[in-house]
């Protein structure tokens, strides 16, 4: 038996055996990360092995790590260079622009939950209303 052939057994069984741990069906398991049953049902008897983005998505949903269902997934296979090196160019200018501070402040906003985005947003608002410079 081949490497290839163990590693896609692995994932079938990895997929099969979190999604009942999950104690969801093939087809919740579908509707959940947008994909057909057959699809589903083709990971879990070892015919394909989940392509990177709806492994993402399916590790996602079942909230475990990619490495759970495939172990032989490395971070450099879902990294995503052109758009880091875009952020990384962002970051820089906004440094540039705003200095150190504001880009840490930036940053500290962007780790928020939705909801905490959303608090921080209205206090801000606030404290423009209160303090800003006429």
């Amino acid at each position: 038996m081949g490497t290839k052939v163990v590693m896609i057994v692995t994932v079938a069984e990895n997929i099969k055996t979190i999604r009942k741990k999950k104690g969801l069906t093939q087809k919740e398991l579908a509707e959940l990360i947008g994909v057909s049953v057959g699809a589903i049902q083709q990971f879990e008897y070892g015919k394909i092995v989940p392509k990177m983005d709806t492994l993402l998505k399916m590790s996602n949903k079942l909230n475990v790590s990619p490495k759970d269902i495939n172990p032989e997934v490395k971070w450099d296979d879902y990294i995503d260079t052109e758009s880091l090196s875009k952020e990384v160019k962002l970051w820089e200018s906004i440094t540039q622009t705003f200095g150190e501070e504001s880009a840490s402040f930036f940053n500290d906003y962007l780790s928020l939950t939705p909801e905490g985005q959303q608090k921080a947003s209205e206090y801000m608002e606030f404290l423009m209303q209160k303090h800003s410079k006429k």
